[in-house]
């Protein structure tokens, strides 16, 4: 009998760690995607509202340019390293 006690006990345990995780994932399915994963697909309308609504009231202009400015400058790099790359083989 204190076995089958210790069964269903750990099992309420079991069960019981699975909550975090589900009210996790739930929360998840409201995030609003990243401003800067939407500038990278070139949705800036769309990143502009996003970051309007995770900021509130506050101009968002100078980090909006921060964000567009840090991506331009990523993707001069990752093209000029293709470049030293391809340059190098040949």
């Amino acid at each position: 009998m204190l076995v089958a006690r210790r069964h269903t006990r750990d099992r309420y345990m079991l069960g019981l760690s699975a909550v975090p995780a589900v009210v996790q994932f739930v929360g998840f399915l409201f995030l609003p995607e990243s401003p800067r994963w939407l500038l990278q697909r070139g949705l800036t309308q769309k990143a502009r509202r996003v970051l309007s609504q995770i900021r509130g009231n506050q101009n968002i202009d100078e980090e909006f340019d921060s964000i567009k400015t840090s991506i331009e400058e990523e993707e001069k790099e990752s093209a000029g390293d293709r470049f030293t790359e391809t340059s190098a083989i040949c």
